[in-house]
């Protein structure tokens, strides 16, 4: 036999089981009318529908057995749970059922079924409304449940700081706070590609243990790699929990569920139970409900992070502008609404009274307006040129004009950033510059002294001035140190400098410092000039060398002018030599002749006269031997010494007479100390000593005695030679020992001036020492100390 058809069914429950795939069509049809079904999947949208109307088949068809059994009330408190955690509200719930009866009494009226008319009709209205009953009473504990539920878990959060982590700990408290048969509770959420243990409760594993798991690793990874919910029903026992703790712990029932942000499983959240092995749908449901509300927390929490970072990031920038000294402003339909303390003080002003400007150009001399408002405006309008900065003049408060650079940016918002920074010191300063490089011109253009300049890296002359040029013909600013070679030079022995000898090369390339060296360089004409070459390297502020400097001193005129002097010089010795010589031999005949004359006697009315000839003799002598010695001393040969064992006592005592028979009319005083012998040269010693005693007789008033104190030690001998004279003038004390100087004009006019120059040479010859003291009312000493061994 065939399947009956419908109109032949007349027992309800064979029709809904007969008809069961069009009931459940139709049902499906009209449902996704829905708000919250339309866009379910198909499996989701049924849910436990197919069942429920198996259900009610049986519970119809068991009204012929006389069972009294309860209406299906298991499927229809799911449903209920399912519903709302997908979004339903209670009415929606219960229109699902409503539009289920309606389904089947509009079916069976439609194909003209007996079994309208069946006694078990009645039971389908009672199962339908049982139903709807359980249904309702379930969604509202339920959604009273889970409203307290997050109420604890939002009240949770906001007590606490929000961040990710902040606000988990309590929220999980409150989740097991509401849920008795949950006896752990974790968050793990993923960071750098792990997932991290971020907050725990009851018996659940310890955020400190810095345990982290890979993605797909143990139960929860798992989770965190598949995006889907799962249950174990004992943990304690199941492979794929592998941590220690929960094993331990004994725990039975574990239910883990992705939190989500868009897409993204962001971690996993986990509870756990140790007495029961299976957890309610209502507990599921409240779970996955807090995990939703965690996840958005979550999100919430990441964003307001963010925020403050931004912040945070915002407030650093205008803080390091202000640091710099860099104003900072937003303008808003040219009003400023945001400014920092560095522009409040660059214009003087406080805060409020920028915000209370009509226009931020208010803050600009009013000359300058019109063309920084067209400037500001082309910027606005042209992203590359939004980024150059706009040189401008602001007020002070106090009236002073502050220049500043002033750079633009648009926002989306339609507000514009400006930032302000202050140059009007660096203007200055540039101005100083450029008026000490007018001024270093200038001095080069007149400075005498050639000057040239080139760069450490490269060589590369970049400047060189006027006379350098005139030195050198030319100044053609070669590109590299090996290019000077174009400048032709050559030490003064006449060898040619190499390029890397060169004073600028030894300064860029070695940072040496040159002393002025002769050179001989040929000008571009040809012309061989002299030149004295001074180089020395330029360094910053780190010691590095970056530019070498030349100065170039033409000696040319200055080299002949000495040559002539040298001629001059050597002509004036060899006459000096020629009349020394000449003049000594007539003079030595006269000053015997004399002698001779005085030994005689029997002249007494000549004596006089012959004794002032030996005088005049005597100082001819010295005039022209110191004028022999000068002549030395200035060729560089010295006066020379010859060393002999003598008894300075004797020495001393011969001068002391003879110059006791040309000065008759003076008084000598002498007086001894020690043993003075030692090595000396007798005659250069003597003429020493007569020079000083002269010098004392000329300088020194008539009828004042000449005091000679000799003190002899070991190693030393020290004389003096004091005469009552007027004192040296301060101001000839400096020269005294030089050549051709008196310490007075006009004491002896007839000498040459070489007498103390022959005596400080001897002395020094001899590794001595002389030095003079003289005062008004003590007169003036001399004194002279010799070493007794050469």
């Amino acid at each position: 036999m065939g399947e009956p058809h419908s109109h032949d069914v007349r027992r309800l429950g064979d029709f809904l089981r007969h008809e069961r795939g069009e009931i459940i069509a139709r049902w499906e049809h009209e449902v996704r009318r829905l708000r919250p079904a339309e866009f379910l999947s198909r499996p989701v949208l049924l849910d436990h529908i197919p069942d429920f109307v198996d259900q009610l088949a049986d519970f119809v068809s068991d009204s012929r057995e006389h069972h009294d059994i309860p209406p299906p009330h298991e499927f229809p408190v799911i449903h209920a749970l399912e519903r709302l955690d997908l979004g339903y509200d209670l009415s929606e719930v219960v229109a699902e059922y409503a539009i289920l009866r309606e389904c089947i009494t509009t079916l069976a009226q439609g194909l003209g079924s007996p079994s309208l008319l069946s006694a078990e009709l009645p039971r389908l209205h009672k199962a339908i409304d049982s139903a709807i009953s359980a249904s309702v009473v379930r969604y509202h504990t339920a959604r009273e449940r889970t409203l307290k539920a997050l109420d604890r878990i939002s009240t949770a959060a906001l007590n606490v700081k929000k961040t990710a982590d902040g606000f988990l700990g309590e929220t999980l408290d409150a989740l097991l706070e509401t849920t008795p048969a949950i006896d752990s509770a974790s968050i793990l959420l993923a960071e750098d590609g792990k997932l991290r243990v971020k907050a725990a409760a009851g018996l659940a594993l310890d955020p400190g243990s810095g345990q982290c798991l890979e993605r797909g690793e143990c139960f929860a990874g798992t989770i965190w790699q598949t995006g889907q919910p799962a249950l174990v029903r004992d943990a304690e026992n199941d492979p794929r929990v592998v941590t220690d703790i929960i094993r331990r712990r004994g725990t039975h029932a574990l239910y883990g569920a992705p939190l989500r942000i868009g897409d993204e499983v962001i971690g996993v959240a986990l509870i756990g139970s140790s007495t029961t092995y299976e957890f309610s749908q209502e507990d599921l449901l409240l779970f996955r409900t807090a995990v939703n509300r965690v996840s958005l927390l979550v999100a919430q929490a990441r964003k307001d992070e963010a925020i403050r970072r931004q912040t945070a990031l915002y407030e650093s920038v205008v803080s390091a502008l202000g640091d710099v000294g860099e104003g900072y402003a937003v303008l808003e339909e040219q009003r400023l609404v945001v400014v920092n303390d560095a522009l409040c003080r660059i214009v003087g002003r406080s805060a409020e009274e920028l915000y209370a400007l009509p226009s931020a150009l208010d803050l600009i001399v009013p000359e300058e307006r019109e063309g920084l408002a067209e400037s500001a405006q082309r910027r606005l309008r042209d992203e590359i040129a939004a980024g150059e900065r706009i040189e401008t003049t602001v007020v002070h408060k106090d009236g002073r004009r502050v220049e500043v650079e002033i750079g633009i940016k648009p926002k989306p918002t339609g507000r514009v950033v400006v930032v302000v920074h202050d140059v009007s010191r660096q203007k200055e300063l540039e101005r100083q510059r450029a008026l000490q490089a007018a001024r270093l011109a200038t001095v080069l253009r007149v400075l005498p002294v050639g000057v040239v300049i080139a760069e450490a890296a490269s060589g590369r002359i970049t400047l060189g001035n006027a006379e350098a040029e005139r030195i050198w013909g030319r100044i053609d600013f070669p590109e590299s140190v090996s290019e000077s070679r174009l400048y032709e030079g050559y030490w003064s022995d006449g060898r040619p400098i190499a390029a890397g000898d060169r004073p600028m090369t030894r300064a860029i390339v070695h940072g040496e410092t040159s002393p002025a060296q002769e050179v001989q360089v040929v000008a571009a004409d040809g012309t061989r000039r002299t030149v004295e070459h001074r180089a020395a390297p330029i360094r910053d502020d780190r010691g590095e060398v970056v530019a070498g400097v030349v100065t170039l001193v033409d000696i040319t005129e200055r080299k002949g002018i000495e040559e002539e002097l040298r001629g001059a010089l050597a002509f004036r010795d060899q006459i000096l030599n020629i009349l020394a010589h000449d003049l000594r031999q007539p003079l030595s005949v006269i000053a015997a002749c004399a002698q001779i004359m005085l030994r005689r006697g029997g002249n007494e009315q000549n004596e006089a006269t012959l004794i002032r000839q030996l005088s005049n003799a005597d100082r001819m002598e010295r005039l022209i031997r110191d004028l022999l010695d000068y002549a030395r001393a200035q060729r560089g040969q010295g006066i020379p010494i010859v060393r002999k064992h003598v008894d300075l006592h004797a020495i001393l005592q011969l001068v002391v007479a003879s110059m006791e028979m040309v000065q008759p009319e003076r008084k000598f005083s002498v007086t001894w100390t020690g043993d003075c012998s030692g090595e000396f040269d007798p005659d250069r010693i003597q003429q020493v000593f007569a020079n000083l005693l002269g010098n004392a007789v000329v300088y020194s008033p008539k009828g004042t005695p000449i005091d000679l104190e000799v003190h002899c030690d070991a190693g030393f001998v020290t004389a003096s030679v004091h005469n009552a004279g007027d004192p040296i003038p301060a101001d000839r004390m400096g020269t005294l020992f030089e050549p051709f100087r008196r310490g007075t004009s006009s004491a002896n006019p007839q000498g040459l001036g070489l007498g103390l120059f022959i005596v400080e040479r001897i002395v020094t010859s001899h590794g001595g020492k002389v030095t003079v003291r003289s005062e008004a009312g003590s007169g003036t000493t001399f004194t002279v100390r010799l070493p007794k061994k050469g």
